[in-house]
């Protein structure tokens, strides 16, 4: 599954707005919306924080061949 689809469900799942998550994580709701629609990739310290307020292992949240839902949720 691509990053930003992934970042979409797992923020579905959470019931965070865009805005929520991008206040968690220090950037515009632009950036987030930008990541979701697969315009940008984040990196290094960004993808760390996305992954953190989505309670994933960055590792899961960058690798595209890693399946959804993620496997440690119930």
């Amino acid at each position: 599954m691509r990053l930003g689809r992934k970042i979409l469900n797992l923020r579905l799942d959470l019931r965070l707005e865009q805005h929520e998550l991008a206040e968690r994580c220090d950037v515009s709701p632009s950036a987030i919306c930008k990541i979701e629609t697969g315009v940008h990739r984040p990196r290094g310290p960004l993808a760390a924080k996305i992954a953190k307020v989505l309670d994933v292992p960055v590792e899961y949240l960058l690798d595209d061949s890693a399946a959804y839902p993620y496997p440690g949720t119930d």
